[in-house]
């Protein structure tokens, strides 16, 4: 039951929970919007449920708000913090989870966030200048390793280790005068092995090898070793031990551990497949020994590393966005990468692409590289960005099977609506107004045209994707994200018929056809 107030907006109460018990005991709870914000704090005078099962709210002296029927799967927390110059998103990068289920929150300048699934802050640690505090409030990776032990990589003070006897950190930093330590102070990936070799990649310093009995490290750059680039961005480890390593500038490596030999991969001008930033954000290996590999640019690479094939994911065939920031699998076949605009999840054994973006109730900025958690015992993801951080649970997130109608909204000719009832050079084109099966004839001279349409989708305007295309002359669909418009020149005379197609919510790739107008076409 939904209850309009004045000046207060809308409240609801949950009527099968509150059987038996009287009405002035009844709990009622303030309709919230995605930022956890009431929807209006004017009055609510009217209300409408309409056929989708949306609810419209009339207000007084605020219009129409519109409470959609498919409700946001993904929770948002975010965070602002002022300076002397301007308020500003807390960024989110590094991130992890304990042993107990807590997350361990990353930022870019205040530091970690301890932080419950709830998002209540358990408790915050910043560079205070005490001892055994962390000394950098950048931190850029964060890590639990075997053993439940948590790592944090920094931006300029290196790396942490978390002791939680102590409730304090201590640091393994770059000495000048100690070439056994660590290489650089600016840390992008933290890495256990198998064997239980802790692995550090660097933004300047390569990657180094921590050995834990002596606390020394060992580094591998271009200049000592085969590797190609200095600034390790990713790192995972194959059934034989060996590491790929994916790197800024020098694209993808394979360091074969017995050799300690670096192998180059996609960089080569000969090869079918070029990573031609050679920029790597993330990686990921499957049980299939399936390789994906996030670009930077360039998509996501899927390498197969047993039968040495390949397939890249890119905006060109679906994903909104070519900047893969994080990978993270859902199930053996599906796996979520977080983008500059947005999260995608993919089914490789179907190619099939879903794209999420702020509509659906992630952070509106751009997710970070590197910044991601699964905490298997309650089966979530958290995803961090530039304007807060997002929590899911990724077997909840199902396409909906809403396929809002598709309608002609107009013809134009060189650019100019074509008006009911008007004439053409002495002819009517358009004779009534467009329905499923309107025809119209089209003149020689009258060469370029476009057909204007739209869906009656209210709650998620936004969502609605389209393709066209004109049978008799078109072969494929005409995927064109949210345009609502179809533009043909000079075509051959014939007859054609131009269906639509519409994604739904989500933005999946089954449609909802329907066939909506025939050309007859006359031009020479």
């Amino acid at each position: 039951l939904l209850i309009g107030v004045q000046d207060g907006g809308v409240y609801s109460v949950d009527l099968k929970l509150e059987q038996g018990n009287w009405p002035e005991n009844y709990v009622f709870e303030q309709v919230r919007n995605a930022r956890n914000q009431g929807i209006t704090q004017r009055s609510v005078q009217a209300m409408y449920l309409d056929k989708d099962y949306n609810i419209w709210l009339g207000t007084y002296g605020e219009g129409v708000y519109l409470i959609g029927s498919i409700k946001d799967k993904f929770r948002l927390f975010e965070k602002k913090i002022a300076d002397s110059r301007a308020e500003t998103f807390l960024r989110y990068y590094g991130m992890c989870v304990d042993s107990e289920g807590n997350l361990w929150l990353g930022t870019d300048g205040d530091g970690i966030y301890k932080t419950s699934s709830s998002g209540q802050v358990i408790q915050h640690y910043r560079p205070d200048g005490k001892k055994g505090s962390i000394k950098d409030g950048a931190i850029l990776t964060a890590y639990r390793d075997s053993g439940g032990r948590l790592w944090f990589g920094t931006y300029s003070k290196g790396l942490f280790l978390y002791n939680p006897s102590t409730d304090s950190f201590t640091q393994f930093a770059n000495d000048p005068n100690r070439p056994e330590s660590l290489p650089a102070n600016d840390v992008r990936v933290i890495l256990e092995d198998s064997k239980k070799v802790l692995w550090v990649g660097t933004n300047g310093g390569g990657l180094a090898r921590l050995d834990r009995q002596t606390g020394n490290f060992s580094r591998f750059i271009p200049s000592n070793s085969s590797i190609n680039s200095n600034d390790v961005r990713a790192l995972t480890e194959d059934k034989h031990g060996n590491l790929w390593v994916g790197t800024y500038g020098g694209g993808l490596n394979y360091l074969t551990t017995s050799t300690m030999r670096f192998t180059q991969f996609f960089s080569d001008l000969g090869q079918s497949l070029l990573l031609s930033n050679r920029i790597i954000f993330s990686l990921y290996l499957d049980a299939s020994e399936r390789l994906f590999v996030g670009s930077e640019g360039n998509g996501l690479l899927l390498y197969d590393t047993r039968k040495r094939t390949t397939a890249l994911y890119s905006e060109k065939n679906g994903l909104a966005n070519n900047v893969i920031n994080a990978i993270q699998p859902e199930s053996n076949d599906k796996i979520w990468i977080s983008t500059n605009k947005g999260l995608s999840r993919i089914d490789v054994s179907t190619n099939k692409i879903e794209n999420f973006d702020h509509n659906d109730g992630l952070q509106a900025g751009q997710f970070n590289p590197g910044s991601v958690l699964y905490n298997p015992t309650e089966r979530y993801i958290c995803f961090g960005g530039t304007e807060g951080w997002n929590l899911f649970y990724p077997q909840q997130i199902q396409t909906s099977q809403y396929k809002p109608a598709v309608l002609v909204t107009g013809i134009q000719l060189f650019g100019k609506t074509v008006q009911v009832g008007s004439k053409q050079n002495g002819s009517v084109i358009l004779d009534e107004q467009i329905g499923d099966k309107t025809q119209i004839t089209l003149q020689p001279d009258q060469s370029v045209f476009s057909i204007q349409y739209t869906s009656l989708n209210y709650g998620y305007p936004e969502k609605s994707h389209f393709a066209y295309k004109l049978e008799g002359l078109d072969k494929d669909w005409n995927y064109v994200q949210n345009e609502r418009t179809a533009t043909y020149r000079y075509l051959p005379a014939g007859d054609y018929m131009a269906p639509l197609e519409i994604s739904g919510y989500a933005k999946a790739i089954t449609v909802h056809p329907k066939s909506i107008l025939t050309v007859i076409g006359t031009i020479k």
